[in-house]
């Protein structure tokens, strides 16, 4: 009974992000486009949408693909876009566009980086799942004996 409320207590947190709602977002030519979606990529359907800027506050809902286009005032210095999929699912993003002269002379992001933080959470899976199995091994050795 007590390995059964150890195992509950591991994963109990893990459907809290199986919820999750994330947003992507590009801002061109004075629009907004975007898409919301789960944790495990399928699309928000019908999630209500704001766009904040300093011009005033857009408010849009995403269609069967969970994508979104808002039109919104050119010049416009940061955007930051909000996501209600109901029920406490909420997802916010800022975005700052860029302009011409800027993108030509932004320097193209770095290719082929290793996120470390999802080596190491992995890693750490497989000690502590490797750990749990030499736990349970050691204690059936020790009742046989």
């Amino acid at each position: 009974m007590r390995y059964l409320a150890f195992f509950l207590l591991i994963f109990w947190a893990l459907p809290a992000q199986a919820h999750r709602i994330n947003i992507f977002a590009t801002y061109q030519e004075g629009c907004v486009r975007g898409e919301v979606f789960f944790n495990d990529g399928k699309p928000v359907r019908n999630a209500k949408v704001e766009i904040v800027t300093p011009e005033g506050i857009f408010r849009t809902q995403t269609n069967e693909e969970g994508q979104f286009v808002v039109e919104i005032p050119r010049d416009v210095k940061e955007i930051k876009i909000i996501a209600y999929a109901g029920m406490g699912h909420r997802a916010e993003t800022i975005i700052r566009p860029v302009s011409e002269t800027e993108s030509e002379k932004s320097v193209p992001p770095k290719t082929g980086s290793v996120p470390w933080r999802d080596v190491f959470s992995g890693l750490g899976c497989i000690v502590g799942i490797f750990g749990l199995l030499a736990y349970f091994k050691g204690r059936a050795a020790r009742g046989k004996s």
